[in-house]
Parts: structure tokens; sequence; C-alpha cells
């Protein structure tokens, strides 16, 4: 089959490997803002122009004279600022910038190999939303390439052809030529060699002459040994003539160089004392039974705190990144050691940094512990470039590197899309004479997003040999789940005749969260409702499989189910209960630790503004702020908009979003209002974070006894009797003023105690309360007028009995609003006959700025 792909493909191969230049190679700096053209086409014509003019010399003498003066007069020089805001400001308009070229730069970039292809659907919301996807990853490759682009000089855009001929040649065949071996010399100390870097050496064979490439590597425990790295011949030989020269040279040969998946091994740690890296057991170990064992665990104390060895040794190195990997602390003490706001990454990766740079500890590195910190920066975001750095220090102390150590970095571009970067990498391996792996070319085929690219790509492969290997199919097919449940459901296949055919073809192994998601975006654009699609509920099937093959729900499937569900189109309760239904209750000590619950969180939010449910708002955001998991700032900017009545209802725009006008959602209890009446927010801005400040001063110690998707299914029951009532009012006046009059049921929710040792009575949260912006912010209360306005109303007043008069009435006016709003108009006056300010004016912000200069 695969020898058929190759000769499709070499017949008809796709052209891409002419030179593709950036859409962005000439934007100028956004602080001139110019609008010039962003396609490499317009520097060409001009020089074209420019060379067919100067066919005069006088001609071209003018023009040139003409230039100068038209630049110097109308161009001016950029100045570099190296200041946050200046970078932040170019950055965001990097990716904010809305003019044509921008535009047109973002319809090029969607026919690159690694945009996906925008399909069509049986539904337009369907293809809508595969358009956007396409549009977005376009988008915000066009940033990065404006980002990186200098003035006057033009970058090249990797296209797929120069990746995939690159790993073509530094792929060495299986089979055909001989494997990577390690070989250490230990030199006489009379020898001057300089073997303190990595380099590249070549060996010229004394008999043909013919020259061979090996690494060079210094050795830790030795500063006259070295490891050199290259083909089995090629060494031999070349230890043979070190022996013939010089009798007193150690070589000890260190056998070939084999590579494991990084992820395999923090899954499945290597057995000691086990042949072959760990797949073949000692004979003495052969009735034993290996069990993971989870690596992570809580902190309660900040990580500054660790204990950091006086002596640097191999075991205590190892402890210690150890604990700064997998160490987190406990949902909640975040805030109380460090301020709010922080990132605990930074801290971790910078000790982790202080640890390797430490001169005491670079000789008990080892490989897998640097793997381990690699993996760690290279997956969180913003510290992938020092990462890069550390590995690049790795090689200069003298650590054993592989290729899994650049995979790492490959798999961390992969995750973001970055292909510059990627290309980097892989110059980085080809210099340091490291060849591409499964694992490799695994990510490269991810990298891609076009069906006729991979399937180019797997050709290359079946003729490498990787597909010898069962596991290599395997993970072929994981990242083709998408495309081949595309090509079934086009087809008209259902999803049980699908999952039959890929379990027979690649076994049970297959079903991946990787791949499930896959599948699972794919059936939900061609099966979106129940209403449209007889099979939209086969959907269940394929998670059930899943818990049968032994793995639980994944918080990346939860979310992407539920993302579907608060889709405007969708509103699916249905199906999101029945998704939450299936996730085991976490216990009090795993309770935030999950980075999947802010996007699970935000699509709930979505779901309950869309549904206009108030009460299972209200619900939502108490377990999701008890759970600490209100970190998204989506989630928290329409909880803003529902507080203030600014909801649009995305079902139906023609009310203009009234419901939450109407209806507001009741977030707080009785308790958490009072609290925040008697210290209102500052500001708008503040609304969120005080709500949960509020709920958890009321809430501290305790968990929710119920699971979530119980306590939701009573809270829909209220909006669906609410939206019944209303519904009847709306046909009946008289029973409008009724129902009205009436107040509405409220939702309880028991809580436990978690913290103490259990004397502690559970306690039930009535969520009765709405936010009152009238009581519960400073500057939305009736004030009385600022101190330096008073000198204006005298002389208003002073001005003419009319406007006296009429300023009376206003202040009469406002006098009796603040009366009616707070009931204390009457004590304020008081107080301001005595001749201090009111609580008012103290509350008001530029009054409480002023007194702040005194």
């Amino acid at each position: 089959m695969y020898a058929g792909v190759t000769t499709l493909f070499r017949a008809r191969a796709i052209r891409l490997g002419a030179p593709r230049f950036s859409a962005t190679a000439s934007r100028r700096p956004t602080a001139h803002r110019a609008q010039s053209s962003l396609h490499s086409s317009s520097s060409t014509a001009s020089s074209t122009s420019t060379s067919a003019s100067t066919s005069s010399p006088a001609a071209a003498a003018d023009k040139k004279r003409d230039a100068e003066v038209r630049g110097s007069s109308n161009r001016v020089k950029p100045t570099i600022s190296h200041t946050n805001l200046a970078r932040n400001t170019e950055i965001r308009f990097a990716f904010r910038d809305n003019t044509p070229e921008t535009r047109e730069a973002v319809n090029e970039m969607l026919g690159t190999a690694y945009i996906p292809p925008v399909c069509r659907y049986p539904t337009a919301e369907a293809t809508n939303l595969s358009l956007q996807r396409a549009r977005r990853m376009a988008r915000i490759r066009v940033g990065e390439e404006m980002l990186v682009t200098k003035e006057g000089k033009v970058v090249r855009r990797r296209d797929a052809a120069d990746i995939f001929g690159m790993l073509k040649r530094m792929t060495q065949p299986r089979g055909k030529k001989p494997a990577m071996h390690a070989m250490r010399i230990v030199l006489p100390k009379a020898w001057d060699l300089d073997v303190s870097s990595s380099k590249s050496v070549d060996y010229v064979e004394a008999r043909t002459g013919l020259a061979a490439r090996l690494r060079m590597t210094g050795d830790n425990d030795n500063s006259t040994a070295l490891v050199l790295r290259g083909q089995g011949p090629a060494l031999a030989k070349a230890a043979d003539e070190l022996i013939a020269v010089c009798k007193d040279v150690q070589i000890f040969q260190l056998g070939e160089i084999t590579s494991f998946d990084y992820a395999a091994q923090r899954l499945w740690p290597v057995i000691e004392n086990a042949e072959d890296g760990g797949s073949v057991l000692p004979s003495d170990q052969l009735d034993n039974i290996w069990i993971h064992k989870e690596q992570q665990y809580w902190l309660d104390s900040a990580y500054e705190k660790i204990l950091r060895p006086d002596v640097w040794s191999k075991e205590s190195f190892d402890m210690y990144i150890k604990s700064l990997v997998y160490g987190r602390l406990k949902p909640g003490v975040t805030a109380q050691i460090y301020r709010v706001g922080i990132r605990t990454t930074g801290i971790r990766v910078r000790m982790i940094m202080q640890a390797f740079e430490d001169p005491s500890a670079r000789r008990h590195i080892t490989t897998p512990v640097l793997k381990m910190a690699l993996q760690f920066m290279s997956t969180h975001g913003g510290h992938r470039a020092q990462a890069e750095s550390l590995l690049k220090q790795a090689e200069k102390w003298g650590v054993p590197l592989d290729t899994d150590a650049f995979n790492i970095l490959l798999g961390s571009y992969v995750a973001k899309h970055d292909v510059r970067y990627f290309y980097q990498v892989l110059v980085k391996m080809r210099e340091r004479c490291f060849y591409p792996n499964t694992r490799t070319w695994l990510h490269f085929l991810q990298l891609l997003q076009r069906d006729d690219v991979r399937l180019q790509v797997e050709a290359a492969m079946f003729d490498l040999g990787f597909f010898q290997d069962p596991s290599t199919r395997r993970g072929v097919s994981v990242i083709r789940a998408g495309t081949l449940a595309h090509q079934a459901f086009r087809a008209g296949e259902r999803l049980p005749v699908f999952l039959d055919k890929q379990m027979a073809r690649f076994g049970p192994g297959w079903l991946t969260e990787q791949s499930t998601n896959d599948v699972l975006r794919e059936f939900f654009l061609f099966h979106p409702t129940a209403a449209t699609s007889k099979h939209y509920l086969d959907h269940r099937l394929l998670l059930e499989r899943l818990a049968e093959s032994g793995s639980a729900m994944s918080g990346s499937t939860l979310s992407l189910v539920l993302e579907h569900c608060a889709q405007p189109h969708v509103c699916d309760w249905d199906t999101a209960l029945w998704a939450l239904d299936r996730i085991p209750a976490a216990p009090p000590s795993a309770v935030g630790g999950s980075a999947s619950t802010g996007p699970i969180y935000l699509h709930l939010v979505n779901l309950c503004l869309r549904t206009r449910g108030a009460a299972s708002l209200g619900v939502v955001v108490l377990y999701a702020v008890v759970e600490r998991s209100l970190t998204s700032r989506a989630a928290r900017t329409a909880l803003t908009h529902a507080i203030f009545g600014r909801a649009e209802n995305d079902n139906d725009d023609s009310d203009g979003g009234g419901f939450w006008k109407t209806r507001r959602p009741r977030l707080l209890s009785r308790a958490m209002a009072a609290a925040l009446k008697k210290t209102p927010v500052d500001s708008k801005a503040l609304v969120v974070r005080a709500v949960e400040a509020a709920v958890r001063d009321a809430t501290a110690g305790y968990l929710p006894a119920d699971k979530l998707v119980d306590v939701l299914r009573a809270a829909l029951a209220l909006d669906r009797q609410h939206e019944t009532a209303a519904a009847a009012a709306a046909k009946n006046p008289t029973a409008q003023e009724e129902t009205s009059a009436v107040d509405e049921p409220a939702i309880t929710i028991s809580m436990v105690d978690v913290e103490g040792d259990g004397r502690r009575a559970p306690i039930d949260v009535c969520l009765d309360s709405v936010f009152e912006p009238r009581r519960m912010l400073i500057y939305n209360q009736q004030q009385a007028a600022a101190p330096w306005l008073e000198k204006k109303k005298k002389e208003e007043k002073s001005g003419g009995d009319a406007s006296g008069g009429s300023s009376k009435q206003r202040d009469g006016k406002q006098e009796e609003e603040g009366e009616a709003a707070g009931g204390s108009g009457g004590q304020k006056a008081e107080e301001a006959k005595e001749g201090g300010e009111t609580q008012s004016e103290k509350r008001h912000p530029l009054v409480q700025y002023v007194n702040s200069l005194h």
C-alpha cells in the first residue's frame, strides 16, 4: 500500500519546495503605524523599475538625489524603546491589527501546510466554526512573523518541504547503515587537548583517507577524558589508531546509543539492573510486579523553603530537582504565601536554573534529571527559551545527550504550532550530529495540518523502515484520528462502525486522550444536536468504550464536551449533566489541583448565561470559587456583565439581553451580602474579586457535600420552574403582577468541614441575595458634593435668585434620593453640620486620593 502511495506522490508531488517569503517581511515598526505593503513582491517590483531606469546616467543621478531628499525630509528615524510598555504595545498591535495588509497576509497563511483546511459540514454553524479555527491559527502565525520582522530585512517562511527535506537527509535508514555508538577515551595527562566544550571532529582513516564525522564531548569525572559518538565501524578504527600511536590511552566501549520517549520514561520508570534500558527484566525479578507510582505531591510552605543541600551528591541533586518539578502548593496556600496574581512557575524555574548553574553540582548532573527539568520548563508557557538555554549549557558541561533531549523541545514547539523554532531546533540537531528518530518524525507529522502533505511524510517514514514497529503505526493513527474520522463521517459511516475498524487495525491502545478528543470534535461538527441528527447520542458510546478500556474521562475531554454544549446553536444541558456525572468525585486534598478545571467552569458559565439559568449560574460560581478555579478572564468578564445586567442572550438577541436586567443572578447568601454592604467595592473591575472574597470568608474550611452535577439538577429545576411561570405571566398581566410580588425560591447548598477535626457542624449556604451595585459599590451611592466644588456652588448661588432657587431644588432632590437609597440622609446632614466630612465623602475615590497625599 505504502509503496503505491510513494509512487503516486513521486508522480504527482505537491509543489512545496518553491522559496516563500514572509507576508509581513516589509512591515514597518508599529510606532509609526505606517500601512506599507506586507508582500515582498513590492520590493521586487521597485528594484526592477530601478534597474530599468538606470539606462540613463543623468536620470539615475536625479532619481538618487530626489530619493535622498525625500528620505531625509519625510522619513523619521525610528527610536528603539526597551520599556515594558513599548514592548507590550508592539505585541498587542501585532496580534490585534486589522489592516487590509494583515487580512491579506492571513489569507495567504491559510494556504500553508501548517494551518488546518476549512471543511464543509452539514450545518452552517459547524462550517463557520471550522473557518474561525483556521483563521485564528493563521492570525497567530502572522502576528509572530510581524514580531520577528526587522527593518530592511526579509524573513523567509519555512515551508513544509524545507523541514521535510532536512529530516530525510538527517535520518539514517534502518538496517542499511550501522547504528550510533559511544566510546569513552582517557588521554594521558601530558597531552594538551581542549575537551571542555562539545565540538564535531573529522576522523581521517590512515589507510583509505576516508573521512568520518564524530562528535566529541568532555567528561565530568576526568578532565582529560572525552566521549566520542559516531558510527560503530568508524569508532573502532579510530580506537585502533589511537592505541597504535599511544599505548597509555584507555578506551572504554559504552555500547550502542538507544533512545526512549520521555513520556514513557516518566509513566513507567526504567527498571534498575535491566537490560536494554529496562525492556528486558533480570532473571531473578521475573515474579515481581512493577506498579507505576505517581510523583506529584503537595507542599504547605513556599518553594524557597525547600531544603537545598550544602554539599551536592547525585542523590541529593536528583531529589532537589524532583521536589521542584513534582511539588505543588495546596490550593489557597499560594495567595497566603505570595501576593495575588503571581505565577509560581517562574519561581520554580529560577530555582531549577540556579541549581544547574551551580559549579559544585555539575558533576552530579545526570541525563534523566536533565530531561525531567527540560520537560517541566518546556511545557510551561514562557520558559521554553530557558529550557533551550539549559540544554545548550548542559552540552558544554559534558552531560551525555541524545535525540530525546531535543525531542522534548520539539514537542513544546509543536504544541504551540511554532514552525520557526521547530526548524531551528532541527538545525541544532544537525550541527551536533544527532539523528532524528521515530518520535521526531511523529512531532513533524503532528505539526502538519494538511492531509496530502501528511501522506507524503507517511510514505517517507515507510521507506525509512519506521513502520516495522507497531507503536509507530499506532502513533500515526492517533495523530490522524481527526482526519480519518472526518472522512468516515462525511461518507456516512456511523461512529460505532468507525471505532470497530480502528480497534481492529491498531488495537485498544489506539483510543488515547488525543484520539478521543479529535474524533469527538469531528463528530460534534457533523452531528451538533439531537434535533438535527438522529445519531447524536452515539458520542456516549465512545466515552463508554474509553471507560471500559480503563481510562477515565480526562479534563480536556470533558472541557471539549462542555464547550460543544455551550455553543449558541446547541445549548444542551442533558449532555453536559451526563458528562459531569461521569467524572469521579475528587478528594478534598485535590480540589483545585487540576489545571483543566478553569476551562470547564468557563464553558459552564457560558452555558448558564445562554440558557438564562440564574440559579444554575449561582451554583457554578460558588463551586468555582470554592475550588479556586474561576481563573479564566473570559468567565470573569461574562460574570461581571451578568451582575450588571449587560449579558446578552445569544439565543435571542431581540431583547438585547434584557433578561439579566430583570433577573439578576443570585450569587450570595445574606451573610455574604451584608459583608459586602459593610465594606463596599471601590470599582466595577473588582466586583468578581469581591464576590470571591465574600464566598471564601463565609465558607472557609468547608467544601460542598454534594457533587456539582446533583446540585445543578436542582438549580435547573428552579430555572425551568421560573421560566414556566414567566411564560404564563406574560400571557396574563394580572398573574404577572402577583408573581413579581412573591420571592423566588433560592437554592441551598450543604457544606461540610474538611480542614478541622470534624467537630464543626455542617452549614447550609442559601443563595438568596444578588449583588446590589447601588449599595455595594462606592461610586454608585448618592454622593455629596466634593469639597472643591463648594466654592463654585457659592458663586452660582450669589449670581442670582433664579440660579440659587434651581440649585436648592437640585440639592433637595439629591437629598431625597439619598434618603430613599440608604435611609441615612438625615444622619449625614447632621454630621456635616458638626463640621466633619460625611461618610459618602470619605468613600469617594477622589477624596480618598486627596487624603492620601497629606
